[in-house]
């Protein structure tokens, strides 16, 4: 269309509207003049009254049908009233269509199209049959079917006697009695059809009794319930006060003008008609359901009605479902959701309920309803309608309902629990909503007993599985739980049942005598083979069925005893059974007054005498187990226990939270749980694994102390001290496989707790049975609380240091191999190893030979021929080896060199094992006293004959003497060989305990003064030389491993031999040292010496070693730095005289000695300038060397001094002048011959 503003210039405008006002006047004229009263005469006024307002909407109304009605035959069909919408609008539009078209003749007739809210003015809205219409014809139906019966006298009308006569509330249930007042409307004394009729509609709720309509024809509802909540005098009006009681919360100024507009009679109260026709009082439930409908598809689901509802109607929308949907298509159509409790607000229906008679429900006469006959029917639909299981009442489940727990069935109070968390009321809780049910600080716990008992995992709790929730539920209604035994039996019944069919030979599904004789069912079942028939025969019919084969299963099992009754509960609650038997002194499977006192005394004897009594339901004056299970507290609950337990909530029980939960002494039990019961092996306990356990399952005393009776430090299952007999047998072999982890079929001491005669068992067990009893938490390893825990309190500091040294791998625990490593804690035979530091040189060695392997071996075969070796030059690869020959290596002389051969030369060169094998060094740390056996040898021969051998023990006595060599000498050949020796009592060398000896302050460490109090005498001059060459980490002391490896600890050599400086140049070389030579021993004297050459000169010095030496070729500033104690580049005479009594030539007692007289003189003639110390210059003076000694031959030594002597006459003196002094001689003559001779020549 143009837009003539735009297109038309001014002139032009004004053209065109004068042109239109000329037009418009004459036809308007009349009307405009009509407008002025002057100029109107009296009879024009007359002829044209004014139009009535009302009809303009009306007219407005069909104007806007018509414009729908685009054929103009007086009906909008669908096509033609969508598309009067906007695009947006279709949908909606075509929902309103379909919810209209009441008659379904697929086109709106105006009448229904003005039923549509908001198409026309509320005032114009057309009537819309009401749903409860059709209750109210059935009603009057049944009123007229029975008029003409009840109108005795036929004048259309009851009198009062025949309406007593009808009966009427008992023709139409929900009805109470009938009272004329109440029936009789129009107040003539009679009722007649009419009257019944608005009676029925008042029952129903469509009007009052009084005619006022409560449902108006348009469809909307008087606001009744919020009048009645206002009106709390119950007069049925509205004052002023009750009023601003709720709408002065909008204003008290303007709630007082909205009630004195409403109240139109103006008697300052508000009644119910006029309420009626006050702003927002009268409620559109057509038009909410068009508002809830989100999905336009002109019904509502269960989502958009409860979400869709206010707030406080939900609790009412919960209900709707089913009985408000009268179709059960789960929706509701317009005429369904009218009818329901949050649409139909003509009354309070969500007042609480009182359950009066305590049955746990509502009978409708317990209904909070406003009684009377005004809406009796209605409610009588109501409760019909809600009561979904139809038994004439409204459970918890079908409408809300105030209970007193304390006189409801227990029941009842548990789905009230239930249903107080199913918030969606769907008859399953989820996790939020279970969760959100309990205050915060318990809700990690909530979340974790969802996750137990949501036991089909499903992810949502149905009312039987909340039932088996401890604590949620009364015990007695516990739901069942599964137990983990089951599957066990099921597995059994199958293995019988799959045979079954042979075994049955008659096919009558039992086994006669003589079929259960061929049959296998015995062998079947391992654990069962000693069993005869009667023992299967449960119901002694003389027969075997499989429901006798199960029964056994169970018992057997531990599920229920022999003579049926349950010992494990559906609910999973266990009967204490083991504290019964603990009780039964007799064993006659009953308990007396005096047994049962013996323990139940300790709470008072009048309390325990009393609980007796009370148990003893068939006064016989014993308890039966049955009985026994009736009394409180003696039926076990696992599951309470668990959840207990699980402290972190994660529906899982680790070792440390089994532990800390179990009862004190049920420990020893908890500690043999892991890892048997553990099934899956994740390190921690399922409900199930934790049920199926010891502690759980307390039906036997499975802590009775077990004795290892054929002393083979072993448990078998006929040793375990379990009850006997078929009851229990399958579970306790159950048991007996989940305790035995390493499969031996025995329990050992580190599966199970026993006792074991240490008289009679075998050292691995005596070993065994001292570690255990230090490990308190069973864990496998000792930490060093645990350790120290069993030492006395003064022996707490050295049990320390012990932790400390024998924790090899220093991850601060010991494993049951580094406890047997201390001395003394093992039996002998079964000490632990430990590395030996000799072992790390010997590695070492290997590593370069391996490094070189592949290249000397040119054929690749793995080990060396004899060329190969000649070429390959192996001697030379490791110093102090280069004279090794083929032979030395070929140590199994199989005419090839292999790797082994090269460690065992090795092993031999550094004194781990000889040449021939033998051990030196024991994996123990002990050591063979090789030294003291060579000592003994005097011939050499590497034997010892009982000469030799009484040569040293002859102090033991003669007879002591011999019996030693006799009982040394195994294999009776009167010698003892090394390896003979080294099994006699005290040849077997322990450094690790001379350690722990001598580590006085308990450090773990040995300084200089512990090594040297502690040392033998007769090795201190050894010990003086361990420091610093042996002390490998230079920290001032030694730790084991370097103790070990000193020469006073490592006695398979007498480094103590007498060694002299034969090259007379003053120092040592390694050839000039006393030790054995030879291939053995060979690489660690090469070590010892390299230890001992502290300046690392190739040689070792007077103060690095003791050894004999010609004093004059001692450099004296060697000598001089050794005497000066302190270092201060002079020497005192007290420095002097106490190098002399370290070296043992004199004693300093006070007693007059010669030699310190002559060191005295010598000091003083030497100390030239008087100021008594001496000078490294004073000591070179000839004086100074008088000072040393008159003697030149001294012997030297380090920390010990020197050990100088007095040997005027020594053989090494007098030759080496007869020698001088022969050589002079010689020279002269020769000199005088040639002078002779040379003389007479010149002459001649």
């Amino acid at each position: 269309m143009l837009d003539f503003r735009n297109t038309m210039n001014t002139p032009y405008r004004i053209a065109f509207y004068s042109c239109l006002l000329i037009f418009i006047f004459p036809l308007f004229g009349h009307s405009f003049l009509a407008a002025d009263p002057e100029k109107q005469s009296t009879d024009t006024k007359k002829e044209k009254p004014k139009s009535d307002p009302a009809t303009i909407p009306l007219e407005k109304a069909k104007a806007a049908f018509q414009s729908r009605d685009v054929n103009q035959d007086g009906r909008v069909t669908e096509q033609e009233f969508i598309s009067s919408f906007p695009q947006e609008r279709h949908a909606a539009a075509g929902r309103d269509f379909l919810l209209f078209n009441r008659d379904g003749d697929d086109a709106l007739s105006f009448t229904e199209y003005c039923s549509i809210p908001g198409l026309v003015p509320q005032s114009l809205r057309s009537p819309i049959s009401h749903p409860l219409t059709p209750l109210i014809k059935q009603r009057l139906s049944v009123i007229e079917n029975h008029w003409k019966s009840w109108d005795a006298d036929g004048n259309d009308r009851l009198s009062p006697e025949e309406l007593k006569n009808a009966k009427i509330n008992e023709q139409i249930p929900g009805l109470p009695p009938v009272v004329l007042k109440d029936w009789d409307r129009d107040a003539d004394g009679l009722v007649s059809r009419e009257d019944c009729r608005q009676v029925l509609e008042a029952c129903y709720g469509l009007r009052r009794l009084d005619g006022q309509p409560l449902y108006l024809p348009s469809g909307q509802i008087v606001y009744w319930w919020h009048f009645k909540n206002l009106d709390r005098d119950h007069n049925d009006q509205l004052n002023l006060e009750e009023y601003l009681s709720y709408y002065g919360r909008y204003g008290e100024s303007q709630a007082k003008q909205k009630f004195e507009a409403g109240d139109s009679d103006q008697n300052q109260t508000i009644s119910l008609r006029e309420w009626a026709k006050m702003p927002g009082l009268l409620l559109d439930p057509i038009a909410v359901f068009q508002k809830m409908d989100l999905n336009l598809d002109g019904y509502l689901d269960r989502d958009e009605l409860f979400d869709q509802t206010a707030k406080w109607l939900k609790p009412l929308t919960d209900y709707t479902f089913p009985g408000f949907d009268l179709d059960q298509d789960g929706k509701l159509s317009l005429d369904e959701y009218r009818m329901t409790l949050p649409a139909n607000k003509l009354e309070n229906w969500d007042v609480t309920s009182v359950d009066a008679d305590h049955d746990g429900r509502l009978s409708l006469k317990e209904m909070a309803w406003t009684p009377g006959l005004e809406l009796s029917l209605l409610r009588q639909e109501y409760f019909q309608r809600l009561d979904v299981n139809q038994n004439g009442f409204l459970d918890i489940d079908e409408f809300k309902v105030s209970i007193d727990n304390s006189k409801a069935p227990a029941e009842i109070v548990l789905q009230i629990n239930f249903q107080s968390r199913d918030t969606n009321q769907d008859g399953r809780v989820t996790v939020e909503e279970f969760v959100a049910s309990f205050p915060k600080e318990k809700q990690p716990e909530a979340k974790r007993d969802f996750q137990l008992f949501n036991l089909d995992g499903d992810d949502q709790i149905s009312l039987a599985e909340f039932c088996t929730i401890p604590g949620v539920v009364p015990l007695a209604l516990r739901g069942e739980l599964p137990h983990p035994l089951l599957p066990l039996i099921e597995k059994q019944m199958a293995a019988i049942e799959s045979q079954w069919p042979n075994w049955d030979a008659n096919g009558d599904n039992s086994l006669s005598s003589e079929e259960y004789a061929s049959s296998k069912l015995n062998t079947q079942i391992p654990g069962l083979t000693d069993l005869k028939r009667d023992d299967w025969d449960r119901d002694r019919d003389r027969k075997v069925s499989l429901e006798d084969c199960r029964r056994v299963m169970e018992a057997a099992y531990g599920m229920r005893r022999l003579d049926g009754q349950p010992v494990q509960l559906p609910t999973g609650l266990v009967v204490y059974w083991w504290h019964f038997k603990d009780l039964d002194r007799d064993h006659n499977d009953q308990l007396t007054l005096k047994e049962f006192q013996n323990y139940y005394n300790r709470f008072g004897e009048e309390a325990a005498q009393k609980r007796f009594q009370q148990g003893d339901s068939d006064q016989n004056e014993t308890l039966s187990l049955q009985e026994w299970a009736q009394m409180p507290g003696f039926l076990l609950d696992p599951i309470a226990e668990f959840r207990k337990m699980d402290t972190s909530f994660d529906g899982l029980v680790d070792q440390q939270e089994l532990l800390a939960g179990i009862a004190p002494f049920l420990k020893p039990l908890a500690e043999s749980v892991f890892p048997g019961f553990d099934t899956d092996q994740d390190g921690l306990l399922s409900l199930d694994e934790y049920r199926l356990t010891l502690v759980a399952n307390r039906i036997e005393n499975w802590m009775v102390a077990a004795r290892d009776q054929d002393h083979d430090g072993r448990l078998s299952l006929e040793e375990l001290p379990w009850t006997a007999g078929l009851e229990l047998s399958l579970l306790q072999k159950e048991y007996l496989d989940r305790l035995d982890r390493n499969a031996n079929g025995y329990l050992d001491l580190d599966e199970f707790t026993f006792s074991v005669d240490t008289n009679q068992a075998p050292p691995d067990i005596i070993l065994e049975l001292g570690f255990k009893s230090r490990d308190t938490d069973k864990n496998g390893s000792l930490s060093e609380a645990e350790y120290i825990a069993a030492f006395p309190k003064d022996k707490l500091t050295e049990a320390k240091r012990d932790f400390l040294l024998f924790d090899r791998d220093s991850d601060e625990k010991l494993s049951i191999h580094e406890y047997s490593t201390i001395p003394g804690m093992a039996p002998a035979s079964l000490r632990g190893s430990l590395t030996n530091p000799l072992t790390i040189l010997v590695d070492r060695q290997m590593e370069n030979i391996d490094k070189l392997w592949k290249q000397w071996d040119a054929d690749q075969s793995g080990t060396l021929s004899h060329e190969e070796f000649q070429k390959a030059g192996m001697g030379r690869q490791i110093t102090g080896l280069a004279r090794s020959t083929w032979q030395d290596w070929d140590r199994n002389a199989d005419g090839t060199i292999s790797r082994e051969d090269c460690r065992w030369v090795l092993e031999a060169g550094y004194g781990l094992r000889r040449l021939d094998g033998l051990p030196l060094h024991l994996p123990t740390g002990e050591i063979v006293y090789w030294w003291h056996f060579k000592a003994l040898d005097r011939d050499h021969d590497d034997s010892l004959t009982l000469k030799e051998f009484m040569a040293y023990y002859q102090r033991m006595g003669e007879e002591a003497g011999t019996k030693r060599f006799q009982e040394g000498d195994t294999d009776q050949d009167e010698k003892i060989t090394l390896g003979e020796w080294g099994q006699i009592p005290g040849h077997l060398l322990d450094p690790i305990a001379e350690f722990r000896k001598m580590d006085l302050n308990y450090d773990a460490f040995l300084d200089e003064s512990e090594l040297l109090k502690g040392t033998a005498p007769f090795l201190i001059p050894l010990a003086n030389f361990t420091f610093p060459g042996f002390d490998l980490n230079q920290d001032g002391v030694l730790s084991l491993d370097e103790y070990r490896t000193s020469l006073s600890a490592n006695r398979v050599e007498n480094w103590i031999s007498y060694s002299r400086d034969a090259d007379r140049d003053g120092k040592l070389s390694l050839s000039e040292l006393g030790w054995s030579s030879g291939l053995e021993l060979k690489l660690l004297r090469q070590e010892y010496f390299d230890r001992l050459d502290i300046n690392e000169s190739g040689y070792l010095e007077f103060n690095e070693f003791k050894y004999t030496v010609d004093m004059r070729y001692v450099p004296k500033k060697l000598f001089f730095t050794h005497c000066d104690e302190n270092q201060d580049g002079s020497l005192t005479l007290d420095e002097f005289l106490t190098t002399e009594k370290n070296s043992g030539k004199i004693k300093l007692d006070g007693s007059q000695e010669p030699r310190v007289l002559k060191i005295e003189e010598a000091f003083s003639q030497a100390d030239v300038n008087g100021d008594k110390l001496i000078s490294l210059a004073e000591l070179n003076s000839t004086a100074g060397h008088k000072i040393i000694s008159p003697v030149i031959a001294i012997k030297t030594g380090n920390t010990s001094g020197l050990q100088a002597g007095d040997q005027p006459n020594s053989p090494g003196e007098d030759s080496s002048v007869t020698i001088a002094v022969l050589v002079m001689n010689i020279l002269l003559a020769l000199g005088v011959v040639t002078f002779l001779f040379r003389s007479r020549f010149k002459k001649a």
